[in-house]
C-alpha cells in the first residue's frame, strides 16, 4: 500500500461552496458507496477491478451524522483470512503398530492372557460381583489398512474359564486400537458377546460390547510385554450396566507399541 499514510486517502477531497447538500448514501456491501451528489462533491479516481481502496478517516463525510467508516483491509489480507478460516490447521493423527520399534505394514496377531495371579471380574449395576474368571485369553489379528485413525482387527479368540459362574462365549467380535500418546492407545471391542448364568435367579445374563466400546488402555513397549488394562461398562441384560475389569499381558508379539 505504498503512498498511503496513517490515514489512507484514495482520491482528493475537494470542498466546493456551491456543492449541493449531501444526502445519506446507501451502503450495499462492506465497501462504502456514495450517492451521485456526493460523488460530485467528493471526487475520487476510478479504479480497476481488485484495486485497493483506503478511506480518509479524518475527512470522510459523516453520512447520516453517525456512521463512521473504519476500513483498513486489503483484498490480499481478506483472502488470507478467508483461507485461514476455511482450511485451518489439521491435527489428524494416524495409528500404526510397531514391533521392536519397527513399523508394521502387514498383519499382526496380538495374543494376550490374564496377567499371572490375577482375574477378570464382572460387577453388576448394584455393585454386586456377578462373575469372576481366573483364566482368559484375547487374541486379535489386524486387517488392512495397517495405518489410519483406527487399526481394526478380527478377534480370533476370546475365552473366559475357571469362572465362579457358568460362563460361555458366544462371539469374540472385533478388536481395534487407536493411538493416544507415546506408544499407547485405546482398545475398542465390538460384537463380542458372552453369557453368565445367574444362579441366584436361575436365569442367564447376556453381556455385549455392542457396536463399539472402548474397553481399556493398551500400554505399548519397545521391548518386553505390552499390557491391556480393561476397565469398562458393558450391557449385561438382567445384570444391568456392569463393570468389566482385568489386566492382560500381551505374550506375542513382544515389543508391541502403538505409534502415530
Amino acid at each position: 500500500m505504498s503512498g498511503c499514510g496513517h490515514s489512507c486517502l484514495v482520491g482528493h477531497h475537494r470542498r466546493h461552496s456551491s456543492a449541493p447538500k449531501r444526502r445519506n448514501s446507501t451502503v450495499i456491501n462492506s465497501f462504502w458507496r456514495v450517492s451521485p451528489l456526493q460523488d460530485r462533491a467528493w471526487h475520487r479516481p476510478r479504479h480497476s477491478h481488485g484495486a485497493t481502496r483506503c478511506v480518509d478517516l479524518q475527512h470522510r463525510p459523516q453520512l447520516g451524522g453517525t456512521m463512521k467508516y473504519l476500513m483498513n483491509c486489503t483484498l490480499p489480507a481478506t483472502v488470507a483470512i478467508v483461507l485461514c478460516v476455511v482450511v485451518g490447521p489439521t491435527n489428524a493423527s494416524a495409528t500404526t503398530l510397531e514391533v521392536g520399534k519397527v513399523t508394521q505394514s502387514s498383519s499382526v496377531t496380538m495374543k494376550s492372557s490374564l496377567t499371572a495371579k490375577t482375574s477378570t471380574s464382572f460387577v453388576d449395576s448394584s455393585g454386586t460381583p456377578a462373575d469372576t474368571c481366573f483364566e482368559s485369553e484375547i487374541w486379535a489379528t489386524t486387517e488392512a489398512p495397517y495405518s489410519g485413525a483406527t487399526i481394526k482387527g478380527l478377534s480370533t479368540k476370546l475365552t473366559l474359564s475357571g469362572c465362579t459362574h457358568v460362563t460361555a462365549v458366544l462371539s469374540a467380535g472385533q478388536l481395534s486400537v487407536t493411538w493416544t500418546s507415546g506408544t499407547n492407545g485405546f482398545a475398542i471391542s465390538s460384537g463380542a458377546e458372552w453369557t453368565i448364568l445367574v444362579t441366584a435367579f436361575g436365569v442367564t445374563a447376556t453381556c455385549k460390547t455392542g457396536s463399539g466400546t472402548t474397553i481399556g488402555t493398551l500400554t505399548g513397549v519397545s521391548s518386553g510385554n505390552a499390557t491391556l488394562d480393561i476397565n469398562t461398562k458393558i450391557s449385561c441384560g438382567i445384570l444391568g450396566t456392569s463393570t468389566w475389569a482385568g489386566t492382560y499381558t500381551l505374550t506375542s508379539p513382544t515389543g508391541l507399541g502403538i505409534v502415530s
